[in-house]
C-alpha cells in the first residue's frame, strides 16, 4: 500500500500544504501532487525544486509529464505554463520554472510522474524548495512530502 503524508506548515499556513498520490497500490502508475501556498508577505515564486532525501532507491521523474495549476484541483482554465529547464534531471530531483511567477497569497499544485514506482518498501521523502529566480543558489524551504510504501497484504 502507498500512504502519502503531508508536511507540517509554518505558522502562517504557507509552504507545502498538501502532498498526495493518485496511486493506491504498487501496480498503479502514480502521479504525485505537491500543493504549496506562497505567503502574502513573500516574494513571487519563479521556480520550485523537488528533491528526494537519501533512500535505498532513487525515484526518476519524467520531465515531459510535468504539469502545474493554480489551486488544489486540476481545472483546464487554471493550468499554469511552465518553462522547459533543459538538460536531464538527476534521479531523485526535478525543477519546475513558471512562465508567470506564483504571486504572494497564491496556491499552486505541481504534478510530477515518476518513470516507475519504487520497488523497495520504505519511506520516501521529498523536500520542496521555492526560488524567486531560477538562477538563485539558495531558496526557501517549504516542507517535506512523504510516501510510505509497504508490501501488499
Amino acid at each position: 500500500m502507498i500512504h502519502p503524508v503531508a508536511a507540517a506548515q509554518d505558522a502562517t499556513g504557507s509552504g507545502l500544504v498538501q502532498f498526495r498520490s493518485n496511486s493506491k497500490t504498487k501496480e498503479d502508475q502514480p502521479t504525485y501532487y505537491f500543493t504549496l501556498k506562497n505567503p502574502k508577505q513573500a516574494r513571487p515564486i519563479k521556480a520550485v525544486s523537488i528533491v528526494q532525501t537519501e533512500n535505498i532507491e532513487r525515484v526518476k521523474f519524467e520531465n515531459l509529464s510535468l504539469r502545474a495549476f493554480t489551486g488544489v484541483k486540476a481545472q483546464k482554465n487554471k493550468t499554469r505554463s511552465l518553462i522547459p529547464m533543459g538538460g536531464r534531471s538527476k534521479a531523485g530531483a526535478v525543477t519546475v520554472a513558471f512562465a508567470e511567477p506564483v504571486r504572494p497569497g497564491e496556491t499552486v499544485t505541481i504534478m510530477v510522474k515518476p518513470q516507475q514506482k519504487p520497488r523497495v518498501s520504505g519511506i520516501y521523502r521529498f523536500g520542496v524548495i521555492a526560488f524567486a529566480k531560477p538562477s538563485d543558489l539558495t531558496g526557501r524551504f517549504l516542507g517535506y512530502g512523504q510516501l510510505n510504501i509497504s508490501p501488499e497484504k
